[in-house]
């Protein structure tokens, strides 16, 4: 199967149904509406948060583990 290749779905010689790609979206495309129509959001970034450490963890261990 190539890539981007259309696909016929027949019955009885009869085509039914046609796969196509999707065409490729960028995010903002998908999110178009949403952004468009923020009347009562209060969008916000969240504050960044300190990194998680493992348990184990000590400033004195070494960046990579076996």
């Amino acid at each position: 199967m190539d890539e981007g290749a259309e696909i016929d779905i027949t019955r009885h010689g009869k085509v039914v149904a046609r796969l196509v790609p999707a065409r490729p979206r960028m995010a903002s495309e998908a999110f178009a509406d949403f952004w468009s129509d923020t009347d009562g959001f209060d969008l916000q970034a969240p504050p960044d948060l300190p990194p998680k450490t493992h348990p184990r963890w000590t400033p004195d261990s070494p960046l990579i583990h076996p």
